[in-house]
């Protein structure tokens, strides 16, 4: 289960040749990545099933909550319409197949309600406007806070060859958790906003009480710690970038 953190793609050709060879099952977590790709390809339609979210804090959205599920291997095709449709067999009926449809395994109402449809439908045709633009302000980004990364202050996210990001989510990665606050506030401060992210759903309520992981999670819960998202909308211009860049060389006693 790969997922492509701020539309940036994982090692799809390696994760692809192992689960080939082991007859593993691959679902691609794309939630992030409507216009991101690997290789040219559309990222969430590796593997065998792959999701899309088009909730409202993603580059394209539904005016809400939304997402696309794309079925790569016909083997799952029935079972996913019947879950999405309350567990019904309702699509194979639409289709004539069935003279009735009928309860056949747990589901749910998973369909996109139709405003959110045709909000979408709208949304989609400013996709390449969109990304080229949030791809400029990530790249901008990215060729300031290289400085600091030389220096050794943050590291930055790192492309793989051959990945087409969308510009998502631009992120540092501070040394250690104490840092980050500082850098939060700092930002704060100058009436930056910057978030955190995900937290270690080993580390949640509901994790610890009815999850289990293997290993120490040092990794994750370091990169937890670690994390910070810089502003990335529609709504920044590239002066508001450079701003956001100055004040975290002004933090580092950095001048650009």
């Amino acid at each position: 289960m790969p997922i492509h953190y701020g539309g940036v793609a994982a090692d799809m050709q390696s994760l692809s040749e192992l689960a080939k060879a082991s007859g593993a099952v691959l679902l691609e977590d794309a939630a992030h990545c409507i216009g991101a790709s690997y290789k040219g390809k559309p990222l969430g339609t590796f593997g065998d099933m792959g999701a899309v979210s088009f909730h409202c804090s993603k580059n394209i959205t539904a005016a809400g909550s939304g997402g696309c599920l794309f079925v790569g291997d016909e083997g799952y095709r029935e079972k996913v319409s019947e879950i999405i449709f309350q567990g019904t067999d309702r699509v194979a009926y639409r289709e004539g197949r069935v003279s009735s449809y009928r309860w056949n395994r747990p589901g749910g109402e998973y369909q996109m309600p139709v405003f959110s449809m045709v909000y979408l439908e709208a949304s989609l045709g400013r996709l390449d406007q969109v990304t080229d633009r949030r791809r400029e302000l990530w790249q901008r980004y990215h060729g300031q806070l290289s400085l600091l990364e030389a220096e050794g202050d943050i590291r930055i996210c790192k492309v793989p060859e051959g990945a087409g990001i969308n510009g998502h989510v631009f992120y540092v990665l501070l040394n250690d958790r104490k840092e980050r606050e500082s850098l939060k506030s700092h930002l704060y401060g100058q009436r930056i906003e910057a978030f955190t992210h995900y937290e270690p759903l080993h580390d949640t309520e509901i994790g610890r009480s009815s999850g289990r992981c293997e290993g120490d999670m040092s990794v994750t819960n370091s990169v937890a710690g670690r994390i910070l998202r810089l502003p990335m909308h529609m709504g920044i211009e590239d002066r508001d970038v450079d701003r956001v860049c100055q004040s975290i060389f002004c933090f580092f006693g950095l001048d650009e």
